[in-house]
């Protein structure tokens, strides 16, 4: 009788992404600057646990072309600043 051992790896990927805000660059839609860029960062284990990585620098602006950006959208109420602490 043979026996195979089998292990068991739980496998995990961790994601970091956000906006990439330039002064040059973004536009401003509805009232809000949109950023143009992306980035995505991509962290995980191989099969040795060997630690891996990707990223990516990803643009929108061909895909906005068509939106008007200079229009105004207001809902007529006040809009909180994001500098500040929110209490809900």
């Amino acid at each position: 009788m043979v026996s195979i051992a089998r292990a068991t790896v739980l496998l995990s990927v961790t994601v970091f992404n956000g906006s990439i805000f330039y002064n040059d660059k973004n536009r401003v839609f509805r009232g809000r600057r949109t950023p143009m860029e992306f980035y995505k960062i991509i962290l995980w284990l191989n099969e040795e646990l060997q630690l891996r990585a990707t990223a990516f620098k990803i643009s929108q602006e061909a895909l906005v072309d068509d939106i008007s950006f200079g229009e105004r959208f207001d809902t007529g109420e006040e809009v909180p600043a994001i500098d500040k602490d929110l209490v809900f």
